[in-house]
């Protein structure tokens, strides 16, 4: 495994510059090459007995999920649906009588929380390996800060939220970049976007429209 060293802006502007290491993509593992991977370990595994394996799983978990299971791959993780309103908007607020208007709900994602076995095997394994080339700049995005803050506000105010990778698509940011400059807006309340929700299933609205 390779990994760059990438240097973080200075968001706060305090002259400190931080780096952190970045794995190196090596490219796509297919399914028909991740069975041929696996025969090397178990040279009695037929090709077609894999590939029905991997197919009936695939299956499998998509009927359980859609039941509102989580399901859980020994040695790989917990996999859960991640659910959002279509159209792209946050919901509304809750009337007095404790209903609001319909909104179809459908599926945004699936959320993987690796196992820690996994994450183990990967410790005793991996052996990094720096690639050529010094500390590599991130991306700095489009305009200032505020300028970058100001679109993010009216993708929130047209569509009721911005998502971290809208957020960064727009600005021309890395998602490393961008979630560390939407990081400022849960503590600086001058700036036009606050947090809702967490982890995965954080997004940001529009602060002017915070009655709090």
């Amino acid at each position: 495994m390779k990994y760059l060293l990438q240097e973080m802006p200075d968001m706060r502007h305090t002259g400190e510059k931080r780096v952190y290491p970045k794995a190196v993509n090596s490219g796509l593992i297919s399914t028909q090459e991740l069975i041929k991977i696996m025969q090397t370990h178990n040279h009695a595994l037929a090709p077609s007995v894999a590939q029905a394996v991997l197919s009936d799983v695939a299956h499998a978990v998509a009927c359980l999920l859609a039941q509102g299971h989580s399901v859980g791959l020994d040695g790989i993780g917990t996999l859960s649906v991640a659910l959002s309103f279509d159209g792209g908007k946050a919901a509304e607020t809750v009337s007095a009588d404790g209903t609001m208007s319909h909104r179809h709900v459908g599926v945004k994602g699936v959320n993987l929380k690796a196992s820690p076995t996994l994450l183990a095997r990967l410790q005793a394994i991996a052996k990094p390996v720096r690639a050529n080339g010094g500390v590599r700049a991130l991306k700095s995005g489009l305009g200032s800060r505020d300028e970058r803050m100001e679109r993010g506000r009216q993708i929130a105010a047209s569509r009721g939220f911005v998502t971290l990778s809208a957020y960064a698509q727009t600005n021309h940011l890395s998602r490393s970049v961008a979630w560390a400059e939407l990081q400022a807006t849960a503590t600086d309340p001058s700036l036009p976007l606050r947090p809702v929700g967490r982890g995965s299933h954080r997004v940001w609205v529009a602060r002017q429209a915070d009655t709090e």
